[in-house]
């Protein structure tokens, strides 16, 4: 399974919704971006895999969409459903 837990969801969505620098790096490597938050190993650089996107979505998106956002990240990821963190292009 490559779910996060709470904590780690609740970090990354944290990091998400607020801090630009962070949104960048998630944006460039995901797996770096999850990693600043704590997490290390082959699960969590499969996590990240799945969290691969083309244009993040704003930070008002991922803050009003969190409830859905932590469901996708800690019980979804185990079934490659990617958390939908980007935007319609």
């Amino acid at each position: 399974m490559i779910n996060l837990d709470d904590a780690t969801a609740q970090k990354l969505l944290d990091k998400l919704s607020s801090d630009d620098d962070f949104r960048s790096l998630f944006v460039k490597d995901p797996a770096e971006a999850l990693r600043s938050l704590g997490p290390t190993g082959a699960k969590f650089s499969a996590a990240a895999t799945c969290m691969k996107v083309a244009k993040l979505a704003d930070k008002d998106a991922i803050a009003s969409s969190r409830d859905a956002l932590t469901k996708m990240l800690v019980t979804q990821l185990a079934s490659h459903s990617a958390p939908q963190l980007d935007t319609k292009i």
